[in-house]
């Protein structure tokens, strides 16, 4: 009996120990079994936003998560969160992944885990289709410029007007893209600073014009918790399929008009 006890004292251990791990982020598992638990900041379309009614995710990212989901076996959820608080989110397991438009970038690099990249982006100057001045970020002197937040937009904004301290830029920041695209449209900003792939949204009305692209030198990758090795080894493959299979090309060319995919890969 005592050692029937002990065994049965074991397997309960053991089994329990089983749980434990399987909903820890940090051994590679998933926060939740049978589920990828996907962060947006669903406010950026292409890459992601809300349908007209207002709860239906959608875009290029959700399309993507859904592919690696069905690739990996399992349910996909979003947990849609504002952009300036979404790796906070990951680094506490609300969700397994950023799946949100992520530049890879060295600072971020010592965060959190990266996937591979999957796209190539650029930063974009948008003015309205009237304005013919402006063709380089030199252009901007003397403009009322807007950005959204905690971007890669924001950081080569930030620094060309460090390193052109002669230049008068006046400078609106929002928590999100749209609200400055809104405010280009009604005249309270002269340009807006983009990403290129978000931009190319917005230039499908044509009360817009690209005024200025940079070289596509920014990589967009999936962003995991640090240490993560486990479920970063899985996304890759999950990745290397979708492109292998079509997938990536496709998604790009119905998001975005073009193949952004294939030069990064």
């Amino acid at each position: 009996m005592k050692v029937f006890k002990v065994l049965l004292t074991m397997v309960l251990s053991f089994s329990l120990f089983g749980c434990g791990s399987s909903s820890s982020n940090g051994d590679g598992a998933l926060i939740e079994e049978g589920i990828l638990k996907v962060g947006v900041a669903a406010e950026y379309p292409p890459f992601e936003y809300m349908a007209e009614d207002g709860v239906t995710p959608m875009g290029f990212d959700i399309d993507l998560a859904n592919a690696i989901g069905e690739k990996l076996g399992v349910e996909v959820q979003f947990v849609n969160t504002a952009w300036d608080g979404i790796f906070d989110g990951l680094n506490t397991n609300r969700y397994d992944v950023v799946i949100s438009g992520v530049t890879v970038t060295e600072e971020r690099q010592g965060q959190m885990n990266f996937s591979d990249e999957y796209l190539g982006n650029a930063q974009a100057i948008v003015t309205l289709a009237d304005d013919t001045t402006v063709s380089s970020f030199e252009d901007l002197d003397g403009l009322k410029v807007g950005y959204q937040a905690e971007t890669t937009s924001d950081v080569a904004l930030t620094k060309f007007i460090e390193e052109n301290s002669g230049m008068s830029i006046s400078v609106s920041e929002y928590d999100m893209v749209m609200n400055a695209y809104a405010d280009l449209a009604s005249k309270r900003v002269d340009a807006v600073v983009s990403d290129s792939l978000v931009a190319v949204d917005y230039l499908k009305d044509a009360k817009y014009r690209l005024a200025f692209q940079g070289p596509a030198e920014e990589l967009i990758a999936v962003a995991l918790k640090q240490g993560n090795e486990d479920l970063t080894a899985q996304v890759n493959d999950a990745l290397t399929q979708l492109y292998d299979d079509g997938t990536l090309v496709e998604l790009s060319n119905t998001w975005f008009g073009i193949d952004v995919v294939s030069s990064v890969r």
